[in-house]
């Protein structure tokens, strides 16, 4: 599908086939699931020549889309020693944008990557 423009203006719904709505139910995933549309997947932080790869969602990155990218950002989710979140979310740098490219060790210090994922201090509190 298409950027959407305006953004953050959302898509119009969408039909799901007999197999889909097959594969919902016998996974036995939430509703909310069938709201999920997946834009794009990008494996690599860099291209051949170094250069950052990006990717937004252009309805919940506003301000921000042209810089982003998805998987340098869930690089970055991380928790402290205290076992909250130590991530700094996108469009937190000085000119409010996403980072993008190889992730800096720096970024790292004094805290654990959670694997790609955000939401583990929060699903498993100390």
């Amino acid at each position: 599908m298409p950027p959407k423009w305006p953004i953050n203006k959302g898509y119009e719904p969408g039909s799901f086939t007999k197999e889909l709505n097959t594969l919902f139910s016998e996974s036995a995933l939430a509703d909310e699931w069938k709201n999920y549309r997946l834009k794009g997947t990008q494996i690599n932080f860099v291209d051949s020549a170094g250069n950052p790869t990006l990717l937004g969602n252009s309805v919940t990155e506003e301000g921000f889309v042209q810089t982003s990218s998805c998987i340098t950002c869930h690089a970055r989710a991380t928790i402290n020693i205290q076992g909250t979140s130590g991530l700094q979310f996108p469009g937190s740098k000085p000119d409010n944008q996403s980072y993008n490219g190889a992730p800096n060790p720096k970024w790292f210090d004094g805290l654990k990557q959670t694997d790609f994922v955000y939401p583990l201090p929060k699903r498993f509190p100390k």
